[in-house]
């Protein structure tokens, strides 16, 4: 097994799902990539996730990339990608924690002049509330319940059980603003949750459950041994004296004990509340930290734009010349309708020598027309299959069909062998630039990032020449809101040499758009 190379372990995994195989590249790259996601994170924690998604991406896309020649490239590539998403994720989280501790520590300083307040009149508030509005609100402030369990003993579901909590407490702020009291709900919850229920004294609960069992028979009991007393001896006098001594002693002992379990628990608590400002501690310099390199990559971020102005402007002074193209292009058109005016004149001439006036019949000019149109309305051919982003594959490119899944499985894959083999640039075109080159397959990789399936509706052969074809696809996304600046729909232009199709431009069609139209042409982009 450590003999083989990468491509043949990735083979085993995809193909056979071989445990080993997908086990030995873990072994393999597992230091290469947490130490790269370590640099990037600059967590332990966070860099231990981003080994663990980078290797089930790994895993999930196992097929394709057992055709690549080198896997650390790819390693590398998805670890920085999932290291940037994983910093803004913890970022926006410790921002929502501090926000959310600012919040409590603004409503807790006004929970003592609230519950001064309330407290003569809370009784009578929670009277006047229905029966369930009333239970809800003892289970959650008074009996320290959670909504799991507050759902589960009402019949109810968690969310059901918070809206009843939230109803119960506005019907308490309804009733204590009547009293004259305005405190807000959160206060209100927030003085229930602090002060609602006060620690029985020590001693009392001791004595509570045999007082309450004897006390049925008290009474009897009094009289009985009133009567008996007087017929005692002195030695059942001094028996009972003993009896009596040691039942005020008891309560003494019992009364000790309770109040040394108390110094214990207390002692607990004030080990856990050392354990939570330890934490809090850590959690403070995780966030400066976090803070740190949320400022590093907004100072970065200038020569970010820097790269992607200049980009703007390479693809400015490619559309300059892709414009003057278009006009050369028209002029060519002007000159053919030239010489296919002279070619009907000649062909007319042929046919009748006598006429000299040196007019071509009208009827002659309609019927040229008309077969020209009826040649260039070629029917588009239907597809329509759908593929999702992982199910795409390199299946070749002997027909239009598989050369435009081949090409949008190289641009999604971003495999840039694959794509310079199913990429056909034109030899008479002007040589393109380094820069240029590598745009090639970024620029439509970055269009389609994250897209969540792929659908070939239809390609279209052009009307002029049979070597050449358009493919239309539409394009699905996981989630609306973030494809807002991705495309709805693309065409590929494929070229045919020989049996074989390759991929000769793309052109991606915005929101908003409809097919086909002049904006739409004006958002692609061609090589």
């Amino acid at each position: 097994m450590n003999s083989k190379r990468d491509q043949e372990l990735l083979c085993d995994y995809a193909e056979r799902g071989s445990e080993e195989a997908f086990a030995e590249l873990v072994r393999r790259y597992a230091d290469f990539v947490y130490s790269a996601a370590l640099r990037m994170v600059g967590n332990l924690d966070l860099a231990q996730e981003v080994t663990q998604a980078v290797f089930v991406a790994l895993s999930q896309n196992a097929r394709p990339l057992s055709r690549r020649a080198v896997l650390s490239g790819w390693l590398h590539r998805t670890a920085q990608n999932l290291a940037a998403k994983t910093v803004r994720a913890e970022v926006r989280r410790r921002a929502r924690e501090q926000e959310a501790a600012a919040m409590n520590e603004n409503a807790f300083s006004g929970i003592e002049p609230v519950w001064e307040r309330i407290a003569p009149y809370l009784d009578e508030a929670l009277g006047r509330l229905n029966a369930v509005d009333r239970d809800v609100v003892l289970l959650r402030f008074f009996e320290r319940r959670s909504m799991q369990e507050i759902g589960r003993i009402m019949g109810l579901s968690e969310a059901a059980a918070q809206k009843r909590v939230t109803r119960g407490v506005e019907r308490l702020k309804s009733i204590f603003v009547a009293r004259g009291i305005t405190a807000s709900s959160v206060l209100i919850a927030s003085a229930l949750s602090a002060h609602s229920v006060k620690a029985v004294p020590a001693g009392l609960a001791a004595s509570l459950a045999a007082t309450a069992l004897s006390g049925g028979t008290a009474g009897v009991g009094t009289t009985v041994a009133i009567l008996k007393l007087t017929s005692m001896t002195k030695l059942q006098v001094g028996i009972v004296g003993a009896i009596v001594v040691a039942s005020v002693v008891t309560p003494v002992v019992i009364q000790h004990q309770t109040n040394a379990r108390h110094r214990a628990e207390r002692a607990a608590l004030q080990r856990q509340l050392a354990e939570q400002i330890s934490e809090l501690d850590r959690v403070r310099g995780e966030n400066q930290q976090l803070a740190k390199l949320a400022e590093n990559q907004r100072l970065s971020k200038p020569n970010a734009d820097g790269e992607e102005l200049a980009r703007l402007r390479r693809q400015q002074s490619e559309l300059l010349r892709l414009r003057g193209e278009v006009g050369v292009l028209r002029e060519t058109n002007q000159e053919l309708r030239e010489l296919n005016s002279a070619f009907l004149r000649t062909a007319f001439y042929s046919k009748h020598p006598g006429d000299s006036n040196g007019t071509v019949p009208a009827t002659v000019v309609q019927e040229a027309v008309q077969h020209t149109a009826a040649e260039s309305r070629v029917p588009s051919r239907p597809i329509n299959r759908t593929f999702e982003a992982g199910q795409l594959q390199d299946v070749g490119n002997d027909s239009v069909e598989s050369a435009a899944q081949t090409a949008l499985w190289a641009i999604l894959n971003r495999d840039r062998q694959g794509f310079d083999r199913i990429g056909f640039v034109d030899t008479n075109a002007p040589p393109l630039s380094d820069e240029r080159q590598a745009d090639r397959l970024d620029f439509p990789a970055e269009m389609l990032e994250g897209v969540h399936d792929v659908t070939l509706q239809s390609w279209k052969p052009d009307p002029w020449r049979d070597d050449e074809a358009t493919v239309r696809f539409k394009t699905a996304w996981p989630d609306d809101s973030q494809a807002v600046d991705k495309p709805a729909a693309g065409s590929l232009t494929l070229r045919r040499v020989g049996d074989a199709w390759y991929l000769q431009g793309f052109g991606f069609q915005s929101r908003g758009i409809r097919p086909g139209t002049k904006a739409e042409a004006q958002t692609g982009l061609s090589y």
